[in-house]
């Protein structure tokens, strides 16, 4: 059985005294007018070179090739002006973030392409190919990976104790913002071993987030492999910069679901014969129930069990997004694409339900998708439907990149 392979990097990261400046939330968790109004007064925000649109006039073509040169400008004027520092030696990472009450710990690594080719690291979504482009052109250009794939495993012991004791120790970054506490550790070289030989354990990694991230690296990797048709696997280039968490130290948010459509006059009979349909504002307990707000009226909806158990033994049909999608959104609206669908919407995380609705809007209120449940999926080499998982918090971009070579 393969085991998946990690190995330690000599990061450009930036000094102690920037961290907090210079870290910043991943590039696609905002569209262009909010990540230029982020940099607007964040001169030293990674969001400048991870959105290098920002740097030029709000009717530049965002994707023209001068855009991704400017990224790498920068990276270069940053490491010349000591804002960027590469380590001397090869370290792993802990990276902590704190939210609530809520504590989440993953190790920075390398992690090899090949297992991203090979089903090692395995994946639960499809990619959309004008969102790769975007990625390749950004690293190609700067030869540089500077956003962390989210893979999750399941929990080893070793690990968990080899993470423990290393945050008995001082952090070297320690900052917050939005509400989350964020720490890092430089691992000393002492535990190099011990952390790899933990992984030999592992026989799989799952992208929790970041599959176009992934999927982007790995293709530039593959073309500096055929750019190197004497390379011996050990170059940068046959790596992804990732972050590896335990799957128990890991929250999933649902994601809710808004459809603009004209509700049928039939509805409740329609829902009648997959759910057991009752008045009430309860919110979903637990997995096949789904709140339903049609105005100022709620609905619980909760699938009967005969129901459950013909789609218990799928991994796919088991999930709520499909028994929302399949059972709800098809038969009664019409809707069997959600993907391209403009009548549906999505709203990850928290929510308020009680939030002005139009009157031609419905909402959906989901409960979470259990992180066993992506593992099945993943493990059957099958795909989610989209938008069914909402990790938080996310690693911040910025703190970690890894240069590969040209």
């Amino acid at each position: 059985m393969d085991m998946v392979k990690v190995k330690p990097f000599r990061a450009l990261r930036p000094v102690k005294e920037l961290a907090q400046d210079v870290a910043a939330p991943a590039y696609d968790v905002m569209n262009r007018t909010q990540a230029r109004a982020y940099v607007a007064d964040k001169p030293y925000s990674f969001m400048n070179i991870d959105r290098p649109e920002t740097q030029f006039h709000e009717d530049h073509d965002m994707y023209a090739a001068d855009v991704y040169t400017k990224a790498n400008e920068m990276i270069q004027a940053w490491k010349a002006q000591g804002i960027f520092v590469q380590d001397a030696k090869a370290s792993f990472f802990l990276y902590e973030q704190t939210w609530k009450d809520h504590v989440q710990t993953g190790i920075v690594a390398l992690s090899a392409i090949d297992d991203y080719l090979d089903g090692s690291i395995r994946r639960h979504e499809n990619t959309l190919p004008a969102k790769e482009q975007d990625r390749i052109r950004h690293i190609d250009t700067t030869s540089c990976q500077s956003g962390l794939i989210f893979l999750a495993y399941r929990a080893q012991k070793d690990l968990e104790d080899i993470m423990r004791a290393i945050k008995e120790s001082e952090p070297e970054y320690v900052f917050e913002d939005d509400g989350v506490t964020h720490k890092a550790w430089v691992v000393d070289e002492s535990l190099t071993a011990l952390i790899q030989n933990a992984f030999d354990n592992i026989d799989g990694t799952y992208i929790a987030d970041g599959h176009h991230r992934m999927a982007s690296a790995v293709k530039v990797g593959l073309a500096r492999r055929k750019a190197h048709p004497d390379y011996t696997g050990e170059e940068d280039f046959n790596y992804v910069m990732s972050i590896l968490y335990p799957d128990d130290a890991l929250t999933i948010l649902p994601y809710h679901r808004l459809v603009k459509a004209k509700v049928p006059e039939n509805i409740l009979n329609l829902l009648g014969q997959n759910f057991d349909v009752r008045k009430d504002k309860a919110m979903p307990e637990a997995k096949g129930a789904i709140a339903m707000r049609m105005g100022e009226v709620w609905y619980h909806l909760k699938a009967k069990d005969d129901v459950l158990l013909s789609r218990a033994l799928d991994p796919v049909m088991s999930l709520d997004t499909s028994l929302l999608q399949e059972c709800v959104l098809s038969p009664a609206f019409g809707i069997t694409d959600p993907t391209s669908d403009a009548r549906l919407s999505f709203l990850g995380g928290d929510i308020d339900p009680d939030m002005p609705l139009p009157g031609d809007e419905i909402l959906f209120v989901m409960h979470a998708t259990d992180i066993g449940d992506l593992f099945e999926v993943a493990d059957a080499g099958e795909l989610m439907p989209p938008k069914s998982t909402w990790f938080y918090p996310k690693p911040y971009s910025g703190l970690f990149l890894h240069e590969i070579e040209r």
